[in-house]
């Protein structure tokens, strides 16, 4: 397994500390003065009222750049890719050099979650995410010369719910297309998930679950989307190198999901990284000038940078 250099630089890579200045200082116009923003471009041909749409976040100089698609959180039921926590990291991402993309995909509503209750009923809903996202894919290869992207050089990167979806989607392909992906605080087992929230916020588990549905359908639909039960030694060659980053005092997701991710990416040698703060809650980075935004970044960078490292000495 080969090892991250920590002392790697290279262009897409920039060095962050945390600094009171960077955290006070009005950085936004400096990033939009550097890229070309465009938005609402649909990329599914599948209609979908507001979920088949990204904003692309283009660097303005010439060349053509490694590929980032990014997918918000929001519990598989809220978000949306316009959200500012969203763009401003997209637009730093873009002003390191990639060309980024970020996407709204299909959500479960919440109305419908309400009335039904019962999570067993939005298996066509969490397939639909896979979809979307595999489109999107799609969509930024087959306009790779209008988005000045390299389409060999494609990261996924997600926050919370954003983040299962990256992890499953590739690790469910087999087109070995993705170079790597970065989870912030994702879902990693829904199993553990669901006993989570039933143990820490009982009053809403009990208003969104109150079906009396089979147990072993219930563990099977658990299986089908959860990026753990497909790190496996059979499937081991379609997983990336892995990114992930927690805060420890974490009330929504358990930062052990990504733990337990992590030992098993390690024990099949899988190239996988693991940030840990642990003073840090949910969404610890979206403010993306403070401590944990800055930190992803120093790191989160450092990472992207090494696996297009890697690839430039394998080819």
């Amino acid at each position: 397994m080969s090892e991250i250099d920590e002392n790697i630089e290279v262009r897409y890579f920039k060095e962050v500390r945390f600094s009171l200045l960077a955290y006070y200082k009005e950085i936004r116009k400096k990033h939009d003065a550097k890229i070309t923003i465009m938005k609402n471009i649909e990329y599914t041909t599948t209609k979908k009222e507001k979920y088949g749409y990204l904003n692309a976040y283009i660097p303005k100089k010439e060349g053509k750049f490694p590929v980032i698609i990014f997918l918000h959180g929001g519990a598989w039921i809220l978000g949306s890719k316009d959200y500012l926590r969203h763009e401003r990291i997209c637009k730093l991402l873009a002003n390191l050099g990639y060309s980024v993309f970020n996407i709204n995909y299909q959500l479960i509503s919440l109305n419908s979650l309400l009335k039904e209750r019962s999570i067993l009923k939005y298996q066509p809903e969490m397939n639909e995410m896979i979809r979307d996202l595999n489109e999107a894919i799609q969509f930024v290869k087959d306009h790779s010369l209008e988005y000045k992207v390299r389409t060999e050089k494609l990261f996924l990167f997600g926050r919370s719910a954003g983040g299962h979806l990256v992890l499953l989607t590739s690790f469910l392909r087999q087109e070995k297309d993705i170079l790597g992906v970065v989870g912030l605080y994702p879902v990693t087992e829904l199993s553990g998930m669901y006993h989570f929230f039933e143990q820490k916020h009982k009053i809403a588990f009990k208003v969104i679950d109150q079906s009396t549905m089979d147990k072993n359908k219930l563990n099977d639909f658990f299986k089908l989307f959860s990026p753990l039960e497909y790190v496996t030694e059979k499937n081991k060659e379609n997983i990336p190198p892995i990114f992930l980053a927690i805060g420890l005092k974490d009330n929504l997701v358990n930062p052990q999901q990504s733990e337990k991710l992590f030992a098993k990416l390690q024990e099949l040698g899988i190239t996988s990284v693991i940030l840990k703060l642990p003073w840090a809650n949910h969404s610890f980075d979206s403010i993306i000038s403070g401590p944990g935004g800055q930190l992803v970044i120093k790191y989160l960078s450092q990472f992207l940078a090494w696996v297009l490292s890697t690839q430039k000495e394998s080819s």
